[in-house]
């Protein structure tokens, strides 16, 4: 994530994105790219305890340090990562993600054309 900030040309800010969270929709991603307008970082947390999405005004490899990925503490620990650097920060409505098969099921109610994919 700290590579695609650090590559990104966009002036005003970055938002990295999971592509595992079918709840993301355009309007929110302006939300969170506004949020960068007064902020130094913007986050949509997920329900798990991770995030969704973070966007950064500048690239810090700090935000990124010391995390647990893939575990409930994520977003926990870049919160304190980000009070470290003394930033303040947007943070939006969580979110869910399909990270198990639960979240499967979630996504099949929410679209129940999915159930037929792969049927055959």
């Amino acid at each position: 994530m700290h590579a695609a900030i650090v590559d990104s040309p966009a002036l005003a800010g970055t938002l990295v994105i999971g592509t595992d969270c079918p709840l993301l929709s355009p309007e929110l991603l302006r939300q969170a790219a506004a949020g960068l307008h007064q902020h130094d970082a913007t986050v949509v947390p997920a329900d798990d305890g991770g995030y969704v999405l973070i966007g950064l005004r500048r690239a810090a490899q700090q935000v990124f340090e010391r995390v647990a990925w893939s575990t409930a503490e994520v977003m926990a620990q870049t919160r304190e990562r980000l009070t470290e650097l003394n930033w303040r920060w947007a943070e939006l409505s969580p979110l869910w993600d399909i990270d198990r098969d639960a979240d499967f099921v979630r996504l099949a109610e929410l679209f129940p054309e999915l159930r037929t994919l792969g049927a055959g």
